[in-house]
């Protein structure tokens, strides 16, 4: 057909052309092409009739892939402290169990002590309601009596169960009494897709009742959800069960199928939106929680007279087919130009409304493609945050930015009332402890003479017990101001280097107050930033429709506009199974040198990934018209014996994303065709 439209338009486009108004009594009416049997088959002319089909209904949503619960887990600090260690990576594979971060924090050695006192507050409940039932036995006391100690009992007991319950939390990760230092492990087997803590960083506990953050998040997403947002008049066509389709921008060749596994019983008010969810198996990981999607849901089918997808076209918002209408008596095969009301795509098929009846013959034709490119990046490295753990005042600095330091080597020194506070507490408890114990002994010995009650014993073993608690406790808080030196007579803390490294910023000067990171306080601040800079991270934001193309191992090149002229290259060692959902990107890291230490952190970089090239077919970018919402060019067919050359429009799929030189076409041409590339808008307007 549109071989046979441009051959007439060769004549109109002719420098010595007729004129529109000229037209002879042999020449076709505006709405209708004759086409010789020889050019039918030059210009490939293909047909295919309209008939009536059953076909398949879907309604589209828009969508976006989530993690399945089920195989995923946050991870959440559940003790407040300051994070000594870091011990899982992003894209490491974990089992249930491994551990994760190490935390500092007074709150293990906290629940410990406090099971250890409600215990022993329990027994001796428990002794003095054995004693009073016995009493009131033998009429020595009164009810009363009974149900205060019976009451006193209950009480302990449910304080017991509590600080137990408190502490079994603990026992999910691997808290140590002694060392206050709780390990945080892996619920599940999976990857560590995501991270978001550093050494020296204070988290809040999940329980403590202030603002806790996601640490890790670790899982699977070998399998993940498709979460819908079905519009409210469709939601009555969707059913469980029913067949879901998805596609999403970085995979536009692929689709993912699914069924529909739960229909929200709400509606958004605002958006007038209903949730419907289904599981995606996702091979390779290729889909990532974040992705927006485009999704098909099937609804059945209905019969309707339908054509090829590749016969309708649209040109300036109309939509017509061109329908073989009979012969001449010359012999030419005739094509009439039909208006068609079209209902919508079904498959490979668009059904027709009105226009096009069942039986007819139209010409086929048609068909889609896309591509994109990488972002920026900014730095990171290996690094702790130090803080104070105590409050004071700082009297002296002792390093200086820029300064190599070891691990233990002073930073600064601090006057503080905690640290007397601190000691104080040790040798109160330490005293507290001597006199229960010989009070302790000295009425084991009287019970076993019969010289004391039994209610005065277990009182000093009650008393004693909650003394060493005491001061396992008091202990315990300065083992944590171990990690400085401690002057006792002056009161004075040296913060030290907790590892090897450089000191990368100082934001304390003397004089200066500060909050210890244990205070309770929210305003304690970051003294020292302490690194090692000869290795740096570069993380770049990839673009949603680069990810299929970009691999761990592939190798990047990285450009700074303060190093004009120098390039550095390395290889892509992790890439984030999670998109951003506000830029549409997946993190990519690779590591790099920085002996020299020019490259400094929060440095915005051009970085490039070399991926597999791939051949293209391209035209002039003159030659690419736009008719309507749809870009067209002019192909010269085979040269006519009268010496005319005929001219074929197609339309054709193209990337203009680029600013200068050819337009890549993905779908309308092929290789080797010859295209118009100037006076093409002329041709165009004889069609």
């Amino acid at each position: 057909m549109r071989t046979l439209l441009l051959a007439i338009l060769v004549v109109i486009a002719s420098p010595l052309g007729c004129a529109r108004g000229s037209r002879g009594p042999a020449d076709p009416p505006e709405d209708q092409v004759w086409l010789e049997p020889a050019a039918l088959e030059r210009g490939g002319v293909r047909v295919d009739r309209a008939a009536v089909q059953d076909l398949p209904q879907h309604v589209t949503a828009s969508g976006r892939i989530d993690f399945d619960d089920l195989h995923v887990t946050h991870v959440f600090s559940p003790v407040t402290g300051r994070i000594s260690r870091v011990l899982a990576q992003p894209g490491q594979k974990i089992r249930k169990g491994s551990p994760l971060v190490r935390i500092l924090s007074p709150d293990v050695g906290a629940a410990f002590s406090d099971v250890v006192k409600a215990h022993a507050d329990l027994l001796a409940a428990e002794a003095d309601f054995d004693r009073q039932r016995r009493l009131a036995a033998v009429q020595a006391n009164t009810q009363r009596d009974v149900e205060a100690a019976e009451d006193t009992y209950r009480k302990a007991e449910a304080e017991y169960n509590r600080a137990r319950e408190k502490a079994r939390l603990l026992h999910s990760g691997d808290g140590q009494g002694v060392t206050q230092e709780y390990t945080l492990v892996s619920y599940l087997d999976g990857e560590v897709i995501a991270r978001n803590v550093n050494p020296g960083q204070e988290v809040q506990g999940q329980y403590s009742g202030g603002q806790s953050v996601e640490l890790f998040t670790v899982g699977d997403i070998g399998r993940v959800w498709i979460m819908a947002d079905v519009a409210a008049e469709d939601l009555p066509k969707v059913r469980l069960g029913a067949e879901l389709c998805a596609r999403v921008i970085a995979y536009p060749d692929r689709v993912f199928h699914g069924k529909v596994e739960w229909i929200s019983d709400t509606l958004d008010p605002a958006l007038r939106t209903a949730k419907v969810r289904a599981s995606v198996d996702n091979p390779g990981d290729a889909l990532k929680p974040g992705m927006y999607a485009q999704v098909e849901i099937d609804t059945g089918s209905r019969r309707a007279v339908a054509v090829p997808k590749g016969a309708v076209t649209r040109i300036a918002g109309q939509t017509f087919v061109w329908v073989r209408a009979g012969s001449r008596p010359e012999g030419q095969t005739v094509f009439q130009r039909r208006l068609v009301r079209a209902r919508g795509d079904a498959g490979d098929s668009t059904e027709i409304d009105d226009g096009v009846a069942a039986g007819d013959e139209v010409v086929v034709e048609g068909s889609v493609s896309a591509d994109a490119a990488i972002g920026e990046a900014v730095l990171d490295l290996r690094v702790t945050h130090v803080f104070s753990p105590v409050t004071g005042r700082v009297t002296r600095v002792l390093a200086r930015p820029g300064e190599r330091v070891r691990r233990g080597a002073p930073l600064a020194a601090i006057v503080s009332p905690d640290l007397g506070a601190a000691l104080s507490d040790v040798v109160k408890a330490e005293s507290d402890v001597a006199q229960a114990e010989h009070e302790f002994r000295r009425q084991k010995e009287l019970f076993e003479a019969r010289a004391a009650a039994r209610k005065d014993l277990e009182a000093a073993e009650s008393t004693y017990k909650k003394a060493r608690a005491e001061l396992e406790r008091a202990r315990a808080k300065t083992r944590l101001l171990r990690e400085g030196q401690v002057d006792r007579v002056a009161q004075e803390f040296v913060l030290t280097a907790p590892i090897d490294g450089e000191i990368v910023a100082r934001a304390v000067s003397p004089g200066m107050e500060v909050q210890g990171q244990y205070s309770g306080a929210s305003n304690a601040v970051e003294l020292f930033t302490i690194g090692d800079t000869s290795k740096l991270w570069v993380l770049a934001d990839a673009y949603e429709v680069d990810v299929p193309r970009i691999h761990e191992g592939d190798p990047v090149e990285i450009r700074v506009p303060a190093l004009p002229g120098r390039t550095l290259r390395g290889t892509i060692d992790w890439i984030s199974d999670v998109l951003d959902p506000q830029l549409r990107t997946v993190k990519v890291r690779c590591e790099i040198e920085n002996a020299d230490r020019q490259l400094k952190p929060e440095m915005y970089q051009s970085v490039t990934v070399q991926v597999a090239g791939r051949e293209v077919v391209t035209v002039p970018r003159s030659a690419l018209l736009r008719v309507g919402d749809q870009n067209v060019v002019l192909v010269a067919k085979a040269e006519r014996p009268d010496g005319r050359v005929a001219f074929e429009r197609r339309v054709v799929v193209a990337d203009e994303g680029r600013a200068h030189g050819p337009i890549t076409v993905q779908s309308g041409v092929a290789p080797g065709e010859r295209v118009v590339v100037r006076g093409a808008i002329l041709v165009l307007g004889a069609f």
